[in-house]
């Protein structure tokens, strides 16, 4: 293991060891979305989503929201209605009331906000390009 790998696996291990019990992952689907979008100054750029959804063979709902703060560029976010089906993962609040959103998938229009198959497509390239550095070096 280089040095990367060992950063990286700390990082993932920490992370878990923070956040472990908080993880949650959700499907279903949406009954309500609010966007709001902020510009401060021309400069500043604040997103912020709230979505109720409605799990699968439930029939509770769930309150979950995503804030997202960026400079000069304006977020896009994907494509959001009433009775799409999508995932959440997520993690819950401390008080348990709500989820805040680390990434949505969704399923009817099949778009995502961090494409999970580009991330595995990535990886996959780097681990081709590594495995020619040691043959390249035997």
């Amino acid at each position: 293991m280089g040095f990367r790998d060992k950063m990286n696996s700390s990082m993932q291990e920490a992370y878990i060891k923070k956040y472990g019990d908080r993880m949650i992952a959700l499907r279903g689907n949406i009954v309500s979305v609010k966007i709001t979008t902020k510009r401060i100054l021309f400069i500043f750029y604040k997103l912020r989503v709230d979505i109720l959804l409605k799990p699968e063979r439930s029939k509770n709902i769930v309150r979950c929201y995503f804030k997202k703060n960026t400079w000069f560029k304006k977020y896009n976010i994907i494509n959001l209605q009433n009775g799409h089906l999508i995932v959440i993962q997520g993690l819950k609040d401390k008080k348990g009331e709500a989820v805040q959103i680390l990434n949505i998938q969704n399923i009817t229009t099949r778009k995502s906000i961090m494409d999970v198959e580009q991330l595995k497509q990535e990886q996959k390239q780097k681990q081709q390009k590594q495995m020619q550095k040691k043959n390249k070096k035997k």
